[in-house]
């Protein structure tokens, strides 16, 4: 798998060789940085049942598949990777890490566009709470999560909510 790639970006592959981070799962996100999803696909799907399960790597596996689907409108598909990464980060990872916080983003943005609206407001609402209890509260992080949490709230024409929660990130903004 990997010599077929390579001959086709040898001097990516010597980069990556000289700079003495080359390992498998960099060479799968170069094949997805070249925007090659169904081939790093067809990586990642070959990679992962050679992995042990319940590690960070494995994560980065699922991450990657996760974002593939995710740029190819496979929402659902996506939407299960980035589950079962978070599920693995949570057992691994501090509880306010931010592996955490980006994985409920994802999960939540791909709920958003599939109008799960329930569902993705409370994904924001987990990330908006660890980085909330990281940074306290008025970092620039948590004025992001104002806007997504009053997208949603926009998008279910709860207009009073959603215009309180733009005017928490603009406060926050203003501040920063």
């Amino acid at each position: 798998m990997v010599n077929a790639y390579c001959c086709q970006n040898e001097q990516d592959l010597n980069i990556l060789k000289l700079s003495d981070q080359f390992d498998f799962i960099s060479f799968g996100l170069l094949i997805i940085d070249r925007k090659k999803f169904d081939q790093a696909q067809i990586y990642y799907n070959y990679l992962i049942p050679q992995m042990p399960d319940d590690n960070a790597d494995i994560t980065i596996c699922y991450d990657a598949l996760g974002y593939i689907l995710s740029e190819t409108h496979q929402y659902s598909s996506s939407l299960q990777w980035y589950e079962k990464s978070l599920v693995i980060k949570k057992k691994l990872f501090d509880p306010n890490d931010l592996h955490i916080v980006s994985r409920h983003n994802s999960i939540a943005s791909l709920l958003l566009t599939n109008n799960d609206y329930n569902r993705a407001l409370e994904s924001y609402e987990k990330a908006f709470q660890i980085l909330q209890r990281k940074y306290g509260d008025d970092h620039p992080r948590l004025a992001e999560y104002y806007n997504n949490m009053a997208m949603v709230r926009k998008n279910q024409q709860q207009y009073r909510e959603a215009l309180n929660l733009y005017n928490k990130a603009l406060s926050i903004y203003e501040k920063t």
